[in-house]
C-alpha cells in the first residue's frame, strides 16, 4: 500500500516547535514492513498538495490533528484527497478526543484512535489483502449512518518499533537555536505519563502509563543526527521523559559510556528525582534545562486538578537543579475552575520563590476528554463546539477564551502578562558558552522564519507577533492589579 502522511500547517505562519515525530514513526514502522509510505510537512513543502497528489497517486492519506488548530489545514487536504477518491484517515490526540464530531465531515473516512503504529500497519495489510477493516482496533468510522469505535488496543513495546528514518524530511529545517546550542531538534525517548492530572489529555491518551524507547537505539539515532547533519541540542518532546532515576541514569550513563557530547532537555515531574547526585549526573550527560510541571500554587486548585504535591517538595526539586547549574522552566495555567483571588496570590508567591527558573504562564482551557471538561460540561458551565469550524477557532493557553475561575479575566490576565514579560527579560546566570539572553536568539531565528514564506505572510505574522508581544507590556497599565497580586520584578 502506498500511503502519504500529511503535517498540516498553522497560518499565520510560525516556526513549528517540533518535527512530525508521530507520522516519522509510523512511516518507518510501515516503510520496515514492506509499504510504501512518505511524509509532506506542509510547513516546508513548497509544492502543492493537488500536485503532489495527482503525481505520487497513494492509495490512502494520513493527516496528523495534534492539535485544534491544525484542523483549517487538516480539512483543506481532506477535500483534496476525497475529490481524486483517496480514502482520508485522520489521528493524533485531538482526532482521538473528538473522532464523532470529526467523521460528521464527509472529507473524512475513518479516525485512528491512539498511537498509530500498528493500527497502520494493520489498516496496510488489510487494504494489500483486499479485508475490510472492521476487526482493526482502535479505529473510528460511520457505517450505515451509525459511529463504530472498534475496541481499544493494548499498547505497544517501543522496542519492536524501527529508528526514525530521518531520510523521510529534511532534519535540519526543524533546527532551532536554544539555550547552549545553535541547531536544537525535538526527538521522543519514551511515550505516556504516569501522571493523572485532570486538565491533562494523557489520562485518556496514554491511560497515565509511561513506556520509554531502547535508549542504546535513542543513542544510534542521536548520532547519527550529530554527525549526517550537525545536531548539537535535543528538546525531548515526551510527555514525561522519565518515570524513576533509574531510567535517569540509564540514559545519562548511556550517553557518558557512547562519548556523546550534546546539550538536552525535557520534561521532568516533581519527585522523581529525589537526590542532588542524579541531578548532577544529568548535568554531566548533558542536561542544560528541564521543564517541570507545577501548575498551581493553591492547595485547594491542586485538589482540583489531582495534583497534591507538596510545595516544599517543588521548591527542593528546583533548588536542586538550580545547584546543579539546569535551568529549570516552570509552567502554570490560571482560569482554572473555582479558582480566587487567594489561590491566585499563592499561585504567585510560589512562581517567584522558584529558584533559578523561568515561569511559563497559560491560560487554563478545557480540553475535550478530560475530567475536568466532562465536568464541566456536565455542570453546565461549558458549552463545546458544535462542529469542526467551532473547534478550529479555539484558542488554548495562549489566548483567554473561557474563564471558569472566580475572578474577573483582567486579573487572569495582568499575571500572563506580568510572567511574559518576566520570561522576556530571563538573564542566565549561569552563563553556558557565553550566552546570557537566550529569547533573544529565539526571536531572531523566529523573525528569519517567517520571512521565508512570502510578503502576505510575514506581514500577517508580524503583525500577529507584535501584537502578542505589546500585549506584554500592557500589565504595566494596572498598578492597582500588580499590587493586589505582587506582580514587580
Amino acid at each position: 500500500m502506498k500511503v502519504i502522511f500529511f503535517n498540516p500547517t498553522i497560518k499565520p505562519f510560525f516556526k513549528p516547535m517540533t518535527g512530525p515525530l508521530g507520522l516519522l514513526s509510523i512511516a518507518s514502522y510501515l516503510n520496515s514492513n514492506g509499504h510504501d509510505a512518505q511524509v509532506f510537512d506542509r510547513y516546508y513543502r513548497k509544492e502543492k498538495v493537488s500536485d503532489y497528489l495527482d503525481r505520487e497517486k497513494p492509495d490512502m492519506i494520513g493527516v496528523s490533528v495534534i492539535t485544534n488548530r491544525f484542523m483549517i489545514d487538516a480539512l483543506y487536504i481532506s477535500k483534496l484527497a476525497k475529490q481524486r477518491n483517496i480514502t482520508v484517515i485522520w489521528g493524533g490526540p485531538m482526532a482521538t478526543q473528538i473522532p464523532e464530531v470529526i467523521l460528521e465531515d464527509e472529507n473524512v473516512d475513518y479516525v485512528s484512535l491512539g498511537e498509530g503504529e500498528i493500527t497502520w500497519l494493520e489498516i496496510a495489510d488489510a487494504f494489500d489483502r483486499n479485508e475490510p477493516f472492521s476487526d482493526i482496533c482502535s479505529l473510528a468510522y460511520i457505517e450505515n449512518g451509525q459511529f463504530v469505535k472498534t475496541p481499544e488496543r493494548p499498547f505497544a513495546d517501543l522496542s519492536q518499533f524501527p529508528p526514525l528514518d530521518w531520510s523521510l524530511v529534511d532534519p535540519t529545517k526543524y533546527f532551532q537555536p536554544y539555550y547552549g546550542c545553535n541547531n536544537m531538534l525535538y526527538l521522543y525517548a519514551s511515550k505516556g505519563c504516569v501522571g493523572n492530572c485532570t486538565f491533562c489529555y494523557n489520562a485518556q491518551f496514554h491511560h497515565s502509563k509511561h513506556r520509554s524507547r531502547s535508549y542504546q537505539q535513542l543513542a544510534d539515532e542521536i548520532s547519527l543526527l550529530m554527525d549526517k547533519y550537525g545536531m548539537d541540542g535535543i528538546n525531548f518532546a515526551d510527555d514525561l521523559m522519565f518515570c524513576n532515576s533509574k531510567q535517569i541514569e540509564e540514559f545519562c550513563n548511556c550517553l557518558l559510556d557512547r562519548d556523546i557530547h550534546i546539550v538536552w532537555g525535557g520534561n521532568l515531574r516533581v519527585g522523581i528525582v529525589k537526590d542532588q547526585a542524579v541531578f548532577e549526573l544529568m548535568y554531566k550527560a548533558g542536561c542544560r534545562w528541564l521543564l517541570i510541571g507545577v501548575e498551581t500554587g493553591s492547595k485547594h486548585i491542586q485538589s482540583v486538578i489531582s495534583k497534591r504535591i507538596p510545595f516544599e517538595l517543588i521548591e527542593r526539586t528546583f533548588k536542586m537543579s538550580s545547584d546543579a547549574h539546569i535551568i529549570s522552566i516552570a509552567p502554570f495555567m490560571v482560569g482554572l475552575p473555582g479558582e480566587t483571588e487567594d489561590d491566585l496570590r499563592d499561585t504567585v508567591a510560589v512562581a517567584k520563590r522558584l529558584c533559578s527558573t523561568i515561569c511559563a504562564f497559560n491560560y487554563f482551557t478545557p480540553i475535550p476528554g478530560t475530567v475536568v471538561y466532562d465536568k464541566l460540561v456536565e455542570e453546565g458551565k461549558y458549552t463545546p463546539p458544535k462542529d469542526l469550524k467551532g473547534y478550529s477557532k479555539m484558542f488554548f493557553a495562549e489566548h483567554l477564551i473561557y474563564n471558569s475561575s472566580e475572578v474577573p479575566n483582567k486579573d487572569l490576565k495582568a499575571i500572563y502578562r506580568f510572567f511574559q514579560f518576566r520570561a522576556l527579560t530571563f538573564n542566565d546566570s549561569f552563563n553556558v558558552a557565553g550566552e546570557k539572553r537566550m529569547f533573544k536568539k529565539i526571536f531572531v531565528n523566529a523573525i528569519k522564519s517567517i520571512t521565508k514564506h512570502g510578503f502576505l505572510n510575514f506581514i500577517q505574522s508580524g503583525f500577529f507577533g507584535f501584537l502578542t508581544l505589546a500585549d506584554t507590556f500592557l500589565v504595566f497599565l494596572h498598578p492597582k492589579l500588580r499590587k493586589k497580586y505582587g506582580l514587580y520584578l
